[in-house]
């Protein structure tokens, strides 16, 4: 339930933000191939702090490569 959640937000971010439909997200897609730079990365991941009041700290941002990166440290975090 929660990881359906945080999945279908993390969506909207994509949409919004950055104009990458969320019925084009794969969890084994990397965030390189969706098209983000890592300027793109970092605005994606304080979007992901502001939605969801988490902290993300650099040694974290380092492990987030993919969708699914993404999605499992959210879940986690709210957990």
């Amino acid at each position: 339930m929660l990881r359906s959640l945080v999945r279908d937000r993390i969506g909207q971010i994509f949409e919004h933000h950055f104009m990458i439909s969320a019925k084009k997200l794969r969890v084994k897609s990397t965030l390189v191939q969706l098209g983000l730079t890592e300027w793109d990365k970092r605005e994606m991941l304080n979007y992901i702090e502001q939605e969801f009041r988490i902290d993300i700290n650099a040694n974290e941002e380092l492990r987030i490569q993919t969708v699914y990166d993404t999605i499992s440290y959210v879940t986690r975090k709210l957990a």
